[in-house]
């Protein structure tokens, strides 16, 4: 559900070289796309995957051909005195602290680094829950981040808002 942590396997950017099975070293993305237009086909490429804690963006409801979006987490005592400074502070606008232990330690969401994760990579239990307050500042900060624009979505919402009200 929305707002849950859970361990998940987790891609990383691909990134030059570009690696395949069975290659030698790894090409550049030019390289690559040589390959296919002079018909060698597109090879399956190797891409770096961890396991790591992630939060849940929605609920499997508003999932996607069973994948989720996710944001990675990170443990607080890997932060550097400035930045954990910050994150108390509330100051960091691309961490936001959450409450509580998950997977043994203090954990920030990385409001930048979202990733999107089909259900048969996330463990089935849960390792804690982000608060409704922690999710709305999430929300704030993804939208932010990724510079949507959401005047009309406000616009509608809370005329909508007005219109249940009745006449005035």
């Amino acid at each position: 559900m929305r707002g849950e942590l859970r361990w998940a396997v987790v891609p990383y950017a691909p990134a030059a070289p570009l690696a395949g099975p069975g290659w030698e070293g790894g090409i550049s993305l030019r390289d690559y796309m040589a390959r296919i237009r002079e018909g060698g086909g597109a090879d399956a490429l190797l891409l770096p995957v961890k396991v790591r804690p992630v939060l849940l963006l929605h609920s499997w409801v508003t999932a996607t051909h069973d994948a989720y979006l996710v944001l990675r987490t990170r443990r607080m005592a890997t932060l550097d005195e400035t930045t954990l400074e910050l994150v108390r502070e509330d100051a960091d606008p691309g961490l936001v602290p959450l409450s509580g232990v998950s997977a043994g330690a203090e954990r920030v969401a990385m409001v930048g680094a979202i990733s999107r994760v089909h259900a048969s990579a996330l463990d089935d239990q849960p390792l804690g829950w982000a608060t409704p307050a922690e999710m709305r500042l999430i929300g704030e900060r993804v939208a932010a981040r990724l510079e949507l624009d959401l005047d009309h979505v406000v616009e509608r919402r809370a005329l909508a808002l007005l219109d249940g009200l009745g006449p005035a």
